[in-house]
C-alpha cells in the first residue's frame, strides 16, 4: 500500500467515549483494575515485538518457515504503523487529555473539563486518531490469519520481556480486543477511535495480501 486510504474527519467525540476515559484512563483511577493497569501497560510496547512473538508461534503451529512468516508479519506491522502517523499528521485529532482539560475548543463544549486530568500513560504528541498500535494490530492478525485459517492460537508474552507484565492469549480475536481496550485504559486513545483502527489495521492487512499474491 503506497497511498493514504480514505479516512473521515472523526466526528465530534461520543461523550460516552470521553467519560470511559476519564474514569478509567485517568493516571489514578481507582475504577481501574490492576489487571487493566497490567494490560495497558503491555501494550505500551513497541507493536514489533508482541507480533514477532505472535508469528513464531503461528510457525511452530504450521509448521511454516518461522523466519518468512517473521519478516511478513514485521513488514505489515510497519507499513501500518508508518501508515497510522502519515494519516494522523493529516487529522490532527485532540487527544483525550486535551479534551478532558478542555483544550479542543468546541469538540468538548457539552463535556465537564478537568483541568488536571492526566492519562496513566504519557500522551504521544500525535494525533489521537488513529492509533498506531491498534492499526498496527488489525494488520498482523490480517497477515497471521492469512496463515493459520483459524483464530485458535495460544501465546504467552511479557513485556518488558525480562520479568515485566505476563499476558496470555487463546485466540487472536482475543489479542485485538485487550489492545484496543488497553488503549483506553492507558488513558490515550477513544473507544471509537481504537475499534475503527483496528479495522483499517485489518484491511490493510487484507489488501496487502491480495497485492503480494499477484
Amino acid at each position: 500500500m503506497t497511498s493514504i486510504e480514505p479516512w473521515p474527519l472523526p466526528k465530534v467525540p461520543r461523550v460516552s467515549d470521553v467519560a470511559e476515559v476519564r474514569r478509567l484512563g485517568m493516571r489514578m483511577s481507582r475504577a481501574r483494575t490492576s489487571e487493566q493497569t497490567a494490560a495497558a501497560v503491555f501494550w505500551a510496547a513497541p507493536p514489533a515485538i508482541f507480533w514477532a512473538v505472535v508469528a513464531s508461534e503461528a510457525a511452530r503451529v504450521t509448521g511454516l518457515d518461522a523466519r518468512q512468516l517473521r519478516t511478513r508479519v514485521a513488514i505489515a506491522v510497519e507499513q501500518a504503523t508508518r501508515m497510522a502517523r502519515r494519516i494522523g499528521e493529516r487529522i490532527q485529532y485532540p487527544t483525550p487529555q486535551q479534551l478532558i482539560r478542555g483544550e479542543a475548543g468546541a469538540c468538548i463544549a457539552s463535556m465537564q473539563v478537568d483541568r488536571t486530568w492526566e492519562p496513566l500513560l504519557a500522551t504521544p504528541p500525535r494525533s489521537e486518531a488513529p492509533c498506531p498500535q491498534c492499526v498496527a494490530a488489525g494488520a498482523a492478525v490480517a497477515a497471521v490469519r492469512a496463515m493459520l485459517e483459524d483464530d485458535l492460537l495460544a501465546v504467552e508474552a511479557s513485556y518488558p520481556q525480562a520479568g515485566g507484565v505476563l499476558r496470555r492469549f487463546r485466540t487472536l480475536t482475543q489479542m485485538l480486543q485487550e489492545c484496543e481496550d488497553a488503549q483506553v485504559w492507558a488513558g490515550l486513545h477513544l473507544r471509537a477511535t481504537a475499534v475503527e483502527s483496528t479495522e483499517l489495521g485489518l484491511r490493510m492487512g487484507r489488501n496487502s495480501l491480495v497485492v503480494s499474491s499477484k
